[in-house]
Formats: C-alpha cells, sequence, structure tokens
C-alpha cells in the first residue's frame, strides 16, 4: 500500500508540469496521421491582423504556438507526405487554447513533364506557385511547401498540394515564364497528371516611353502584368533607360498588361496608364507609350455648345492584383511610380519643358442676366491623359465651360 502511495505522489508532479506546459500562453495541438500515429515532425504556421510565427511539430505530434494576444488566427498544418490541414481559430482573452485532435489526410500530387521544342526534357525547373482556397483567397503556405522532385522518366512531381486551386509556372533560365494549367485539388486523388508540355524560348518585348513632344524619358518605372487571373508569374519591374526603353525577356505566349504612370498628376491626382497587348511564342514585340499629354472637352446639345456645364472626370484606378498581401489601398509598385515621379518631376519638365499643371483665373465679367460675376477657369496645357484601352482618363472637377470662348482643357 505505501509503494502504491509513493508511487502516486512520484507521478503528481510530472502531471502538473505537463498540465503547466499546456496552460501556457498560446495555441496547443497534437496532430496524427491516418491510423491514428503521431507525427514525428512537421511545422505549423499562424498569421493574424498583427503578426505571424510558425513552430515545429515535437516527435510526439504535440505543438504550441505562443501569442500575445486575442484575436482570430490562420493556422497551417504542414507535414511532409499529407496534405495541408488549414482552418482559422479564435483565441480568447485568456490567451490559452486547446486545439481538438487534428486529423491529417493522404496528399495530393500534381506530375508534368516538361520538355523543349526539340523533345529534350527538362530535368531541374524552377517553378513558381500560388494556393487559393474555394473563395479566391490566397492560402498561407510553409516556405519548405510544396516540394519539387524528379521522377525517373525525367517529369516533375510537385506537392504535397492543399484542397483548393493552385496556380503554377515555369521559370527556367534559357525559357519562357510558362504558365501551367491551374490544378483544382479535392483529395478524391493522390496524383494529378498534367501531360507533357513544350516549353518555348519565349518572346521579348521592348516598351518605349515618350513625353508630349516625342522625347524619351529615362529612369520612368515601368510594370508588366499576367491579364490572367491569379497569376503566379514574377514579372519584373524596370526602369528606362537613358533612350527611354524598358525590355522585358523570356515572355510566353498570352496577352499583357504594361502599366506605367503619367509623368504629371492631373490636379492632384496620379494617373496609372495602361495598355493590353498580344505576344507571340516566338519574335519581338515594339509598343510605344507616350506618357504626357492634353484632354479636351467639348460639350455640345442638340441646340449647339453647351455652356457653363460642370465637367467631371476621373482617372481609372491603381491596379490591386500587384499586391496580394495589401488590397486596401494601391499597391507597393504603383507607390514605387509615384516615388520615382516625384523625385524626377522637375527634371522632366525642365526637359520636355511642359508647364505645370495650374489652375488660374482669367478674369471676371458680369453675367448677362446681372447676376454675380463668373469666375472662368483655365487648366494649365500639360494636362496628362492615361491611356487605358486607348481612352483618355482624367480628373477636373467642378471646371465650368467657358460661356464666350472654346471649351475649358
Amino acid at each position: 500500500m505505501r509503494r502504491l502511495v509513493l508511487l502516486a505522489l512520484l507521478l503528481v508532479p510530472c502531471t502538473l508540469v505537463s498540465q503547466g506546459a499546456a496552460d501556457e500562453p498560446g495555441i496547443s495541438g497534437y496532430v496524427l496521421a491516418p491510423g491514428d500515429v503521431p507525427v514525428s515532425g512537421g511545422t505549423v504556421m499562424s498569421a493574424s491582423a498583427w503578426m505571424s510565427a510558425s513552430t515545429t511539430i515535437d516527435r510526439s505530434g504535440r505543438f504550441r504556438i505562443p501569442a500575445e494576444r486575442a484575436g482570430v488566427f490562420r493556422v497551417t498544418v504542414s507535414v511532409q507526405g499529407f496534405a495541408p490541414y488549414r482552418f482559422r481559430v479564435t483565441l480568447p482573452a485568456s490567451r490559452t487554447l486547446r486545439l481538438p485532435v487534428i486529423h491529417l489526410e493522404p496528399a495530393t500530387y500534381f506530375r508534368v513533364r516538361f520538355v523543349s521544342p526539340a523533345g529534350e526534357p527538362i530535368t531541374a525547373p524552377v517553378i513558381w506557385h500560388l494556393s487559393f482556397d474555394g473563395s479566391g483567397a490566397p492560402l498561407l503556405e510553409a516556405s519548405d511547401a510544396p516540394t519539387i522532385e524528379p521522377d525517373a522518366d525525367g517529369a516533375t512531381r510537385i506537392g504535397p498540394l492543399p484542397h483548393g486551386t493552385t496556380t503554377q509556372a515555369l521559370d527556367t533560365p534559357g525559357y519562357a515564364q510558362t504558365r501551367i494549367p491551374n490544378v483544382s485539388v479535392t483529395g478524391a486523388e493522390p496524383l494529378l497528371d498534367g501531360g507533357t508540355i513544350v516549353v518555348q524560348p519565349g518572346s521579348t518585348l521592348h516598351v518605349d516611353v515618350l513625353d508630349g513632344s516625342g522625347k524619351p524619358v529615362p529612369d520612368h518605372v515601368v510594370l508588366l502584368e499576367d491579364l490572367l487571373p491569379l497569376s503566379p508569374l514574377r514579372l519584373p519591374t524596370l526602369t528606362t533607360n537613358a533612350e527611354g526603353r524598358v525590355t522585358f525577356e523570356r515572355l510566353a505566349a498570352g496577352r499583357y498588361r504594361v502599366r506605367t504612370a503619367a509623368m504629371e498628376r492631373c490636379a492632384t491626382q496620379y494617373l496609372s496608364l495602361a495598355r493590353t497587348i498580344t505576344v507571340p511564342a516566338t519574335g519581338t514585340v515594339n509598343i510605344r507609350i507616350v506618357v504626357a499629354g492634353t484632354a479636351t472637352f467639348r460639350i455640345s446639345s442638340p441646340t449647339g455648345p453647351a455652356k457653363g456645364v460642370v465637367v467631371t472626370a476621373q482617372p481609372d484606378n491603381p491596379p490591386t492584383s500587384l499586391g496580394l498581401a495589401d488590397h486596401s489601398g494601391p499597391p507597393a509598385a504603383f507607390h514605387l511610380l509615384r516615388r520615382r515621379h516625384r523625385h524626377h518631376r522637375r527634371a522632366h519638365r525642365a526637359r520636355a519643358r511642359l508647364p505645370r499643371v495650374r489652375r488660374r483665373r482669367e478674369h471676371r465679367s458680369a453675367a448677362p442676366d446681372g447676376r454675380r460675376p463668373r469666375q472662368h477657369l483655365h487648366l494649365g496645357s500639360s494636362l496628362p491623359a492615361g491611356l487605358h484601352e486607348g481612352r483618355p482618363r482624367v480628373r477636373s472637377r467642378g471646371i465650368r465651360a467657358d460661356p464666350a470662348g472654346p471649351p475649358t482643357n
């Protein structure tokens, strides 16, 4: 009897230590593989509105995510050989939460074979990928998932893939940056076959940026976007050289959007200019973009020119697809455009001899009907016009057409 009591007393401190570790602030969990076998390793990532963290799963299948404050967390459990497990959880004010047991499912892999135009296999491809849930929201992934491994026949095996949609792109030097067909993962099949993809060397795109007088604009930021949604392509952001040119290389066949910004602001607004182009599988494409100019509004009615009409125009919004991590405002690339243009605005204006966008009062004249005099406002001649599919987009709020003269610019 004394031995039993002594054994029970020896077990109490161990139990208290284990209980204390589980009750430390944070999110704790237990991960099991199929067959209710604890996993012996893996990574757990968590993200909230104010922080992100990662931790490892120990040999007994347990983990704990430290947390400094309560709130909603997105958690991803990644274990090699199993499908990633994702969920959202709300941490209470006590900052302590025990999760139900996490049961992992078998992994889903994607198999594809890349070959050159001559039929030679590409055995060491560089592949970028993005994963999205059913609503199109990006999924949080560990830095080492999924993996890319070669098969014996020269094909490439990618995985494990999360449930949802995974977009991928090949980016191997010497070949075009090629989109791979999107993969829809439901967990019903362990292996998805993408067949054989012939990768071309790619095309070259030259973009010449000109000012209103047709002169090259150096040191001007130009972006290139893939028109297909959820694109994993990592297209560079380039700056024009002394001849006002940027060159994008290794482009696969498809449609792209070239985007830059006007040299000058329209009143207080920065204007985003965009042009959609089609690139062939091979060859060279040359385009020109004018980043300065004027916009003229002529308002007419069935009885003749309309007078005293308020004209309002608004520029295209900057792209939101360039900043996947932040959808609350203009992307970082557009802020880069704005900073570059603000820094070089005076130099460009002196080189092109374009006056600053301004409003100035011409004169005050009494209205014919005896009402109070009306102030006529005219804009400077350098009002930039944004080119979106060839149509001008400008912003000029509260400008009235001159009753006695030509339309207001």
